[in-house]
């Protein structure tokens, strides 16, 4: 369907524009805390999302965010 692949091209353009607005801001992150760090826009707000991978990582991560 002719709307389908409109939005598809729709949301990857939306996704080039986050790459490219948040990606430089998201590697600080990640080279500050150490570990995989996402943002993601919506229409209002967005998410910040930061990955660990055990216990010990979370405390090592929060203990970077709250020293």
């Amino acid at each position: 369907d002719h709307r389908d692949l409109h939005l598809s091209i729709r949301r990857q353009r939306q996704m080039c524009i986050r790459d490219s607005s948040h990606t430089a801001v998201e590697e600080q992150l990640q080279k500050q805390l150490g570990t995989k760090v996402t943002i993601r826009s919506k229409r209002r707000g967005g998410e910040l999302t930061v990955t660990y991978y055990s216990e010990e990582d979370l405390k090592r991560i929060v203990d970077v965010i709250l020293p």
